[in-house]
């Protein structure tokens, strides 16, 4: 019997990769008066799948009827220049630079630091949950 399962595993990469990003969103509103700054990004949907047991990467099938995986965006939009670890990461050149090459948008960037955060938070409470589910079963209930 596993102690935590795969919701717990999931969650917790989710974590992790929300706190990689907060950093680099960090970075980026750092870097937003360097010239020529590329802003960086965290691929969250190739962060998770890379998470995943290889049986549950992919959608199966059974009638021809059935709606496919669609291609991660991502991989169509940006291209994929290195990575943190095991975590993807790539350079955002989606907004168009500033007189001095800048490319940190820092009003997108700002919002994207504050929609990570409620949702890492989030991820944090569902993990406090579980632990105290957990907490519960092994002191029955009592404490």
């Amino acid at each position: 019997m596993k102690l935590f399962d795969a919701a717990y595993q999931t969650l917790m990469r989710t974590m992790d990769v929300r706190m990689i990003r907060q950093s680099m969103l960090n970075n980026n509103i750092a870097n937003a008066d360097t010239p020529n700054y590329v802003p960086q990004e965290v691929d969250f949907n190739g962060a998770m799948k890379a998470a995943m047991p290889k049986e549950e990467a992919t959608l199966d099938g059974t009638n021809d009827l059935h709606i496919m995986e669609a291609p991660d965006s991502t991989d169509l939009l940006f291209n994929f220049e290195g990575g943190y670890g095991e975590i993807p990461t790539y350079f955002d050149r989606t907004a168009e630079p500033g007189v001095d090459g800048n490319q940190v948008d820092i009003d997108t960037t700002m919002s994207h630091l504050a929609q990570n955060a409620l949702n890492y938070s989030a991820a944090a409470r569902s993990v406090a949950k579980k632990l105290s589910i957990l907490k519960y079963v092994v002191t029955d209930g009592r404490g």
